[in-house]
């Protein structure tokens, strides 16, 4: 069974799975509806869905030094807690790159953003490593599900 099919969640009215063609398209214009800048996002990228519409994705940065996970974008005025959003998006992620044989990632927040910092540090046991040009950034090792311990 193709990695596409078995890392499709469904809970509730919001499917989370791995984007296809038309969904890159969505996600740019989510970006774009949510004020952010239209960056570049590259394989894979996870989003969550309510019918056809994106409402939250998360996808990698292009970097040939590292994999970077983001941007992380999700639709407030559609989500009411944003928060299970993303550690859905995290988690599918995670998976991906572990079944990729990927040992570590990374990815940003703002370094003054210190809510979304604690929920990182509470959420994932992760503290920033570094911080440059007012970004917090993170390292983390893949495992099959947040639920279990990233491998030592």
């Amino acid at each position: 069974m193709c990695i596409e099919k078995r890392l499709v969640v469904t809970p509730g009215n919001t499917e989370y799975k791995l984007a296809t063609t038309a969904d890159y398209v969505k996600c740019h214009t989510l970006m774009r509806d949510l004020g952010e800048v239209d960056a570049p996002i590259r394989w894979p990228t996870l989003v969550a869905k309510r019918g056809k519409k994106v409402v939250g994705f998360l996808g990698t940065i292009p970097s040939k030094e590292a994999i970077i996970a983001g941007p992380l974008a999700i639709d407030l005025e559609e989500i009411e807690n944003p928060a299970f959003v993303a550690l859905r998006l995290f988690d599918l992620y995670d998976q991906i790159l572990y079944t990729a044989g990927i040992e570590v990632y990374l990815f940003t927040v703002e370094a003054d953003n210190k809510k979304q910092i604690s929920l990182i540090e509470r959420a994932f046991g992760l503290e920033p490593y570094a911080e440059q040009d007012g970004m917090a950034w993170f390292r983390r090792t893949p495992c099959r599900s947040v639920d279990q311990e990233p491998p030592q």
